[in-house]
């Protein structure tokens, strides 16, 4: 699995995406069905946030932890507002 992962890294990101929030999102209706979304819930949360989850979940999978340390330190530590 991991090396069809690695060949197909674009599919798996947006194949885990629409499987998260549609599996999020239909499991939610199937238990209870007459009870309407309301925003700021957790299953808004899991289904709004289901790229940025799977991108996680991929570059995890591709490149282990030190794959997402050095994403999240280069994008939070690497931002500089220059002096003006």
């Amino acid at each position: 699995m991991k090396s069809w992962i690695q060949k197909h890294q674009l599919l798996s990101f947006f194949g885990l995406a629409y499987a998260i929030m549609f599996g999020v999102l239909f499991t939610f209706i199937y238990l209870t069905p007459s009870r309407p979304l309301q925003p700021w819930s957790l299953i808004w949360f899991l289904s709004i946030f289901s790229p940025s989850l799977s991108a996680l979940i991929v570059t995890w999978i591709i490149g282990g932890t030190p794959e997402i340390k050095r994403l999240s330190y280069s994008r939070l530590a690497g931002f500089r507002v220059p002096d003006r």
